[in-house]
């Protein structure tokens, strides 16, 4: 039988470690956006860089909208799986499978139909990230009071992240 989780366990090093191994996918996510998504989409798939650019700035604004009502939706569950987690169990899948779709755009679609795919798919992927993120960032102050340990897990959710990124 094993024992409960008391708050003295999420100070140790195996509970900041979890944490932020979740972060992994917003590392992997920020950089295929930040650096690759432009780049695949007009040199690789061919659209013209200013119509996947305003593509990426019309995904930018779905998200400033998407992240205030998760946190408020996030902030005002209450399951039996807690406040949080139910948003990062049904997000880590979907998210998975989006963003492998995301770099696999259909070549019969033409310009517009290609174009649209990428609005669409970054949509859901951007969507997928903020139900998971927004609420496993508001973890933190839930689980400990400690100003050094809080600092300490988000320390370790960076170097998650920022790792996942350069191993990209």
């Amino acid at each position: 039988m094993s024992r409960p989780v008391t708050r003295a366990d999420l100070g140790s090093w195996r509970a900041k470690f979890f944490y932020g191994f979740g972060s992994i996918a917003y590392g992997v996510k920020d950089f295929g956006f930040g650096t690759l998504l432009l780049f695949y989409y007009n040199q690789v798939v061919g659209l013209p860089a200013a119509e996947v650019s305003l593509a990426i700035l019309i995904v930018l604004w779905v998200d400033a909208f998407a992240d205030p009502i998760v946190g408020q939706i996030s902030d005002n569950l209450r399951t039996r799986w807690g406040r949080r987690h139910p948003f990062m169990y049904s997000a880590a899948i979907p998210l998975a499978i989006s963003y492998f779709f995301l770099w696999m755009p259909p070549t019969a679609w033409g310009h517009t139909g290609t174009l649209a795919y990428l609005v669409v798919m970054a949509i859901i992927v951007r969507v997928f990230i903020t139900m998971y993120e927004i609420p496993s960032s508001a973890m933190v102050p839930e689980m400990t009071d400690n100003y050094d340990q809080r600092t300490t897990f988000i320390s370790v959710r960076y170097f998650f992240g920022v790792g996942a990124a350069v191993l990209m």
